[in-house]
């Protein structure tokens, strides 16, 4: 073996001996938040498009919610979950994930509150105890083959479909097993990618931050001199608290805007910037207005290449919206759709119930167009686009 390999070796060891895999208070605290509050709720996914070759604790459990437990026993009964679980469907999951166009989980309803206490309990039961569902969730490809007394997701929309009875045990026990799951085997892939790289580069908590503040700043053209800042911690079995870059919070003290920035660990790149806590952002009741669209394309397209850094034209560029067969505009959202020459992409969203563009990413082109070809198979959903020259 090369002296440079065993350096690499050596490395990738060190880096990974930092990482304590356990369950960020905040983090775990969304899950629940968009099981609960379901309804129009966006819940951030991890996914693989976002290409985040991050630290083996940068991936944590969701479902796990933070209690008085130790995280110990946590991973041990999440890891043997997961030695019941084949590698074709952990591949499915993973399929599933890089194929959806949603950047978040939805929910069909918002779950009570003797839905949520239940929930809490079996939580509690399934990582302390290995109470597993005897079934998974039904998936579906489109909404006609919804079942109305099962739990249904439609992976092209990351949406779940609940029945309008109170969830039983076993349904809601279908739901914690199925972000453990979908969790661990993402834990699992980019693992594999951190032990594939030439070398390890973790940057500082000082230098994501200021990275995040410069780039919401040049993007959204926010005051960040009076920002409060909220980073993720890894906390573990031995008390010490780790850096984790997924999220990074940033609230305006003067007025209150909160956003949140996701920041690669390894290059500093901002993979995505969201305004974060709007209510009113989605609904279902709108009609495309599309010379609003063109109207806001200047303001996207600014956004756009300062966040990709491109001055050059774009390889292509467009308006996208989707409709149901009503002919509302599906959640009010329109995307608009940046690649540039070297096939680097990002997506601005906006909501045209707020008039307000709301959140930035990063994908690549093959991703955006995978994104187009899923959403397209809702049998319930047409896609329309703008072309721009």
């Amino acid at each position: 073996m090369k002296k440079s390999d065993l350096k690499t070796d050596e490395q990738i060891r060190e880096f990974a001996a930092k990482q304590k895999i356990s369950t960020p208070k905040s983090y775990s605290n969304r899950v629940l938040l968009a099981i609960s509050e379901g309804k129009n709720r966006k819940f951030p996914v991890r996914r693989i498009y976002l290409c985040r070759k991050a630290a083996i604790a940068s991936i944590c459990l969701c479902i796990l919610m933070a209690g008085g437990v130790g995280v110990h026993a946590a991973i041990d009964y999440a890891q043997k979950r997961m030695e019941q679980v084949s590698d074709t469907k952990k591949q499915h999951y993973l399929e599933s994930l890089n194929g959806s166009m949603a950047s978040a989980d939805s929910f069909s309803r918002m779950l009570t509150e003797k839905e949520k206490n239940r929930m809490d309990e079996l939580a509690e039961e399934y990582r302390t105890k290995g109470i597993y569902p005897n079934q998974s969730i039904l998936e579906i490809s489109n909404t006609s083959e919804i079942v109305s007394d099962r739990i249904c997701f439609l992976p092209s929309t990351s949406t779940f479909y609940l029945p309008e009875n109170n969830l039983t045990d076993e349904q809601l026990l279908e739901l914690i097993d199925f972000y453990n799951i979908r969790e661990n085997t993402l834990n699992a892939q980019q693992t594999e990618e951190i032990c594939g790289m030439s070398g390890v580069q973790e940057i500082t908590e000082e230098n994501a931050v200021q990275a995040a503040k410069e780039m919401l700043k040049k993007v959204f053209n926010v005051d960040i001199d009076s920002m409060e800042v909220q980073v993720d911690y890894q906390q573990g079995t031995d008390g010490e608290k780790t850096f984790s870059t997924d999220y990074i919070y940033l609230t305006n003290i003067a007025t209150g805007e909160k956003y949140s920035v996701t920041v690669n660990l390894q290059n500093e790149r901002i993979e995505e910037i969201e305004a974060i806590g709007e209510v009113g952002r989605y609904s279902n009741d709108m009609q495309p207005n599309e010379s609003l669209y063109i109207e806001k394309y200047a303001s996207a397209d600014k956004m756009a290449r300062i966040f990709l850094n491109n001055n050059n034209e774009w390889k292509s560029s467009k308006i996208l919206y989707y409709t149901y067969n009503s002919g509302k505009l599906e959640n009010g959202i329109v995307s608009f759709d940046f690649i540039a020459s070297n096939g680097e992409s990002c997506i601005v969203s906006f909501s045209q119930s707020m008039q307000q563009m709301y959140k930035i990413r990063f994908l690549s082109e093959k991703q955006v167009e995978q994104k187009e070809r899923d959403h397209s198979k809702d049998n319930g959903i047409i896609m329309k686009s703008i072309i721009i020259d």
